[in-house]
């Protein structure tokens, strides 16, 4: 039998909680009729099918070329360890276009402020699971700030 490592376990509760989360949040609501509304039930149909449109016109449309001077490629660097590298310079990086290498013309490390919100639903469903996401809260403001806060 093969053990995860110790220090494996926080990733792991937060791929558990995201997931959690996920199905939390995209549980299909059960719908029900207003009472008290007059009128006669509404009728559903059906959308007709249209016929299969030739593919190849499909994917030619699909096709967008441009030629752009400037692209701006955002990155972020992570260790072996999953912790973010702050302290590249421009040398460490290599830009290719198609196997080409490509200048950089502009390069600076950016820090943007990020507004985020961590909604847990606690109803009877998810309740059994609320002790192994509470203490995720700490977690996530520590991955949020990084080292340099």
């Amino acid at each position: 039998m093969h053990t995860k490592p110790i220090q494996d376990r926080p990733r792991i509760i937060l791929i558990v909680a995201f997931v959690v989360l996920h199905a939390a949040m995209s549980a299909p609501r059960v719908a029900r009729a207003q009472e008290g509304v007059a009128g006669e039930a509404p009728v559903f149909s059906t959308p007709k099918k249209q016929p299969p449109k030739d593919l190849k016109a499909q994917e030619e449309l699909a096709k967008i070329r441009v030629q752009s001077p400037l692209v701006t490629a955002p990155v972020t660097v992570l260790d072996s360890a999953g912790g973010f590298v702050y302290d590249l310079e421009e040398k460490d990086f290599q830009v290719l276009d198609n196997g080409v290498p490509q200048r950089i013309d502009r390069f600076h490390v950016e820090t943007d402020t990020i507004a985020a919100v961590i909604l847990v639903e606690t109803n009877q469903a998810v309740a059994p699971l609320l002790p192994q996401v509470k203490p995720l809260g700490s977690m996530f403001s520590s991955l949020l700030l990084g080292p340099k806060g």
